[in-house]
């Protein structure tokens, strides 16, 4: 559910994921991460809710289907008790980002419109 409720903000279904791994951008998983199909990768965003203490977050992964925010946490544990919770997104600032390549052809799989 999106709801958009100023110039830049929107209401968004956030959950939170603690999977390890390299996000779509071709980086590893961090701290300060989050997954969105609504903001170009790279995008600066804040929420209004804090989320364990840090209400600023960089797009670097893309979500499957089910929220419109994902936040990245290092421990299950914080995931669960986090929940769904619905936020108020903005963009911060955007950010041109380049993938890095990941193959020997220089080419970037993955990388999805950050090209």
């Amino acid at each position: 559910m999106t709801v958009l409720i100023a110039a830049g903000a929107m209401l968004a279904s956030s959950t939170s994921y603690c999977l390890n791994g390299t996000m779509a951008d071709g980086t590893p998983t961090r701290w300060g991460s989050a997954a969105s199909n609504h903001y170009p990768l790279g995008t600066r965003i804040a929420i209004d809710q804090p989320f364990y203490g840090r209400r600023r977050f960089t797009v670097r992964d893309r979500i499957g289907w089910g929220s419109d925010l994902d936040l990245w946490a290092p421990a299950c544990s914080m995931s669960y008790a986090w929940g769904r919770r619905l936020v108020r997104v903005r963009a911060v600032a955007r950010r041109r980002y380049r993938c890095r390549p990941r193959r020997r052809d220089n080419t970037a799989e993955g990388c999805g419109d950050a090209r």
